[in-house]
């Protein structure tokens, strides 16, 4: 893990010190591919009045892929997939997303961006329950290298997990820090 992390620091740095030779203004525009998404790793360990937990694990992969339909606006889908592993029980969680975005233009090679999110989920354990998900973001993409970005923003989701014939809603809502890389043809 510390190497992978000296990778990652040692890349960006690199980036950075050629981001200067880049012209800028060239993203998030009509007739644009983008393709990327986030991956993540947490290890949890619960502590109640002062008695340590079982740790449970979280892996996340979200790859995307968008167009631009106009400068600054692109229309995408996204596929997010997380699992649990808690108490020895297995779990995961995928979600199908429709994914609008507008990317604001800032004559520089920093792109502010907001996102919204909606889909339908399922989750599965033994047993299954689905519902709908949305969430809202905002955040930065850096394009730092040639057609590269890097993704910085914070992440507001609800996602629904009702079993068959709930009648109230069941689910988590979550709010995370999102580190994201893409490339942009």
């Amino acid at each position: 893990m510390k190497k992978a992390l000296l990778a990652i620091t040692v890349l960006f740095f690199l980036s950075v010190m050629t981001a200067y030779s880049q012209p800028v203004d060239k993203y998030a525009r009509k007739g644009q591919w983008e393709i990327g998404g986030t991956i993540g790793f947490t290890n949890t360990t619960p502590v109640s009045n002062g008695h340590t937990g079982e740790s449970y694990s979280v892996f996340n992969f979200s790859p995307t892929v968008s167009y631009f339909v106009e400068d600054g606006f692109e229309i995408g889908g996204m596929f997010d997939i997380k699992y649990y592993d808690v108490e020895n029980t297995r779990t995961t969680m995928y979600t199908l997303y429709a994914v609008p975005s507008y990317n604001f233009k800032t004559k520089s090679m920093f792109y502010p961006y907001v996102q919204g999110q909606i889909g339908f989920n399922g989750y599965s354990n033994g047993s299954s329950r689905s519902g709908i998900a949305w969430a809202l973001e905002g955040g930065v993409k850096a394009n730092f290298v040639t057609n590269g970005l890097l993704k910085f923003g914070i992440n507001y989701n609800q996602i629904t997990l009702n079993s068959s014939g709930s009648t109230e809603r069941n689910g988590i809502n979550v709010i995370s820090a999102v580190l994201g890389a893409g490339l942009f043809f």
